[in-house]
């Protein structure tokens, strides 16, 4: 569908040409020449939050710095300043196609490695509009995306108009949206009328044919074809077939083709292209094994490295098999401030819950947010895969529980936590590209459920049968309980509790037919005291047999004087039938005195009725009988014992308490000494949230980390007591950046707009030159002079942050008159070299003075030369100057002209 040529980088490589035969042009724009949009076009802004939103006509660039591809003009989609989300669409005025033959549209394109989302679609309809359009391709602008690029430069894209667009009117749409990264250039667009042909095979693929260890959830794709509208599929592991995955599947415009493969398993694939023409022929079949498990994408981040701001310092989980515990960890250092701790695992169950703990950085707030891939296909879009949000950014500990989806796929999977400056991540963004931050992945190890058994409830009395049985990993819908009760599950009156009746059969479940009926069981009364014998029974309908009671309470039916309410006595026997004996007497329990301290044993006792025996005492106090020395009111003293037997060891020998030096909550940066109790002696661990702080051994510890601390404090012997917590808030210092939507040089504008992030309860002052500027107290601020910027931001708490320098400048000549002098720099940014282009059209042979000034206005280079002609060029090197921004100077008879200067490495 399209052709990629790459021409000059920076404007001086030579045009690659393809030769298509029997070409017509319908159209051609490079837009040179005003209008702009071109008579018939037009230009819209969709949606988003940024105006004016649309396509604009546009000189040599500035960001990047690049030149127009032909010509002195270009189109620019403003994506450097228009918010995420906004989108514009350049129409063309109407095209005809009715003529035979295969159209195509084809147009330039800059691309760089600039990373970000922003992306171009092209579209054609039979209305000026690309809503019920067909979308002919996608262009991201990032080189690094699809269609992949090598080096920065401009790359020609051609795509085929499909065949069933043969009528008189059509319109092409170019579709800009902002990802609010950098902006999106084109030049050079071309309608053309091509014979009628068809496309030929693909010849460049990923993964290349013959490659292994492909990640099983592998996405493959290939470049555009010329001619081609659309593209069919043919992939499967059914060597020499190779089509049980996909047989000849149309994929329309799609450049790519995703499928979840076996692991370690070779594949054949063939990509066929076709046009309202027939399809290609004789294309080959590429082949790739895969490897053991899926990949999954890693997330960007725009600032490089999290630094001390942005990044998640603790990481736990509570209630697995086995369970996370990342703390402490501060700012990974690794690309795009992500890490994959493989060497964490959480283990956890089906349908069990387990919980989460996370905090950020002290610095600034994060909000956060946890994907787990249920469904181990190596990305994070299912539906429930996006399991918790913490709902606001803090800088406080964040606390929630997840529970596992009994449909989650058993196996070895993949937790995603992202966290994001002042924003917490939503459902859709676990691989998105954010400002600031950090991610980090877990191991996750998802083990089948225990099924549950239940039991068949074919009566619906509620009451299991114990012969009929079935595990459920979920409780079922109906039919089934969880018990076994039931002793007849074909009939719903029979059932553990039901009413007993006089029928033969075991009514109520508990094992015998008719009871609680009027049958009377009556005991055996051999010694005549009226009470009965519960060994000797009767039962009977009519009065009881003769030698026979109704009650059951004799304890012995062979004497008489031992019945219910006879008198107790000393005899060791129970005269009253109340399964005591000799109660009510002055029976005392003593207990042994082993060593002689006066205080007994609970666990060895006597009852008597004649006083304590020898050995024995009246109390049961003693924790050590083996030990005179160890009693209650024993001194205390550092053994690992306890002495005085109060159920504490060692208590009173040490003491550990914390004394702030001053007050535990404050604005970041600021700190608070924690001062722990000294004695003779003593040794010292502080602890943070429960875990022990390295290095942290002396008597006071100095934080700038909110958290929950304590010190433990010891002494030679092994004596260790914890004190209680002190709790430390430290309050984040509000974020302070300044951004110029218009850029920082006054050349030509009365004014320029310099904003700054704004918060609730957030209050500002503007700075110039060192001095506040009067009145200046609001988010934004209309600069009218050159100098040096910064803002002061507070936040509600009182906590105030200020912003790195901002230079205003104003780069047209200071004084008039006919003469023109111009100054051009290359390349900017730079790092090592360059070039400084001087232009002066009117007046030759003047002499120039050439100053760099840093930001603090020191001189950093100077030169005086004369102009031999209309043009000078000097070269510098700048390895050695410091990564920043600088002031170029050129001053002539008269003149002055000042550019920018950014260097970066």
């Amino acid at each position: 569908m399209h052709i990629r040529k790459l021409i000059a980088i920076m404007g001086f490589a030579t045009l690659i040409t393809t030769n298509l035969s029997a070409q017509v042009n319908i159209l051609s724009q490079g837009f040179e020449a005003l209008p702009f949009p071109p008579t018939g076009w037009s230009n819209v802004r969709l949606t988003g939050p940024s105006f004016p939103g649309n396509w604009a006509r546009f000189g040599n660039g500035v960001s990047p710095v690049q030149t127009p591809h032909t010509g002195a003009w270009q189109i620019r989609f403003n994506s450097a300043n228009f918010g995420a989300g906004t989108s514009g669409e350049l129409r063309t005025n109407v095209q005809d196609f009715t003529i035979a033959g295969t159209y195509t549209v084809s147009f330039w394109m800059y691309r760089d490695n600039w990373v970000g989302n922003d992306k171009l679609e092209v579209f054609v309809n039979t209305a000026q509009t690309s809503v019920g359009g067909t979308l002919l391709g996608t262009i991201n602008r990032d080189r690094a995306q699809s269609p992949a690029e090598g080096t920065n430069g401009w790359y020609k894209y051609t795509f085929t108009i499909p065949s069933t667009f043969n009528t008189a009117t059509n319109y092409v749409i170019f579709k800009a949206t902002s990802a609010f990264g950098k902006d999106i250039y084109l030049d050079d667009l071309s309608i053309d009328r091509l014979a009628a042909a068809t496309p030929g095979c693909v010849t460049s693929f990923v993964p290349a044919s013959g490659s292994t260890g492909i990640c099983t959830n592998e996405t493959l794709t290939w470049d555009i074809v010329p001619l081609a509208s659309g593209y069919k599929i043919t992939a499967g592991n059914n060597a020499p077939d190779y089509n049980n995955v996909a047989n000849n599947i149309d994929l329309a415009v799609a450049l790519n083709y995703t499928n979840i493969f076996n692991p370690s398993t070779t594949y054949g694939w063939k990509v066929t292209p076709y046009n309202g023409y027939g399809e290609a022929t004789g294309c080959p079949v590429n082949t790739f094994t895969t490897g053991s498990e899926v990949c999954y994408c890693t997330p960007v981040y725009l600032e490089g490295s999290c630094g001390s701001e942005d990044f998640i310092d603790d990481f736990s989980t509570t209630g697995g098999v086995t369970n996370i515990t990342n703390n402490n960890t501060g700012c990974t250092t690794n690309p795009n401030n992500y890490t994959h701790f493989a060497a964490q695992n959480l283990t956890i169950a089906q349908g069990a819950i387990f919980n989460v703990s996370m905090q950020s950085g002290p610095e600034f707030t994060e909000g956060f947010a946890i994907w787990i891939d249920y469904n181990i296909d190596g990305d994070f879009d299912d539906a429930g895969e996006y399991v918790f949000n913490s709902v606001t950014a803090s800088i406080d500990v964040i606390n929630g529980s997840i529970t596992i989806p009994y449909t989650a796929t058993a196996g070895n999977t993949r937790m995603r936590i992202r966290c994001a400056y002042n924003y917490v991540p939503t459902s859709g963004t676990a691989c998105a590209t954010f400002n600031n931050g950090e991610t980090e992945d877990y191991n996750v190890t998802i083990t089948a459920c225990t099924p549950v058994t239940y039991y068949a409830d074919s009566d619906a009395d509620n009451f299991g049968n114990a012969a009929i049985s079935t595990p459920f990993c979920t409780p079922p819908v109906s039919g089934y309980v969880l018990n076994n009760t039931d002793c007849n599950d074909a009939s719903a009156t029979i059932y553990p509790g039901a009413v007993e009746i006089c029928n033969g059969i075991d009514d109520d479940c508990n094992g015998t037919n008719d009871n609680g009926l009027i049958f009377v069981t009556y005991y055996a009364d051999a010694d005549g005291d009226t009470y009965g014998n519960n060994l000797v029974t009767s039962n009977t309908c009519s009065g009881a047999p003769i030698g026979y009671v109704n009650n059951n309470t004799d304890c012995n039916d062979a004497n008489a004087a031992i019945k219910p309410g006879a008198t107790e006595i000393c005899n060791a026997i129970d005269d009253d039938c109340d399964a005591s004996s000799d109660e009510g007497l002055i029976f005392t329990t003593y207990y042994a005195d082993a060593d002689s301290d006066t205080y007994g044993n609970n666990l060895i006792t006597s009852n008597t009725c004649s006083g304590a025996p020898t050995g024995y005492v009246i109390n049961n106090t003693d924790c050590n009988d083996a030990n005179a020395a160890i009693k209650p009111g024993a001194t205390e003293i550092c053994n690992a014992i306890d002495d005085d037997c109060d159920a504490s060891t060692d208590e009173g020998v040490v003491v550990a308490v914390i004394t702030p030096s001053g007050p535990t909550s404050f604005c970041s940066p600021g700190t608070v000494t924690l001062q722990a109790t000294t004695g003779a002696g003593y040794t010292y661990q502080w602890l943070r949230n429960g875990g022990n702080i390295g290095g942290a051994t002396a008597a006071n510890y100095t934080t700038n980390k909110s958290g929950n601390y304590q010190v433990k404090v010891s002494v030679a012997g092994g004596c260790t007591l914890t004190s209680a917590t002190t709790a430390v808030n430290v309050i984040a210092a509000p974020k302070a950046t300044i951004t110029a939507p218009g850029g920082t040089d006054l050349c030509g504008l009365p004014s320029l707009l310099l904003k700054t992030g704004n918060g609730a309860g957030y209050t500002f002052q503007w700075i110039k030159n060192g001095a506040n500027i009067a009145g200046a107290t609001s988010n934004t601020y209309t600069v009218t002079t050159i100098g040096n910027y910064k803002v002061k931001v507070t936040n509600a708490s009182g906590c105030a942050k200020v912003s790195a320098t901002t230079v205003v400048t104003k780069s047209c000549k200071m004084e008039g008159g006919d003469a023109t002098i111009s100054l051009g720099i290359n390349p900017n940014p730079a790092s090592d070299l360059v070039q400084l282009y001087i232009q002066n059209e009117t007046i030759a042979n003047q002499q120039l003075q050439i100053e760099i000034f840093n930001l603090a206005g020191q001189i950093i280079s100077a030169s005086n030369v004369t102009m031999d002609g209309a043009e000078y060029i000097l070269s510098l090197d700048i390895n050695s100057w410091p990564s920043g921004m600088y002031l170029v100077k050129v001053t002539t008879e008269g003149y002055t002209t000042t550019q920018q200067l950014v260097i970066s490495r």
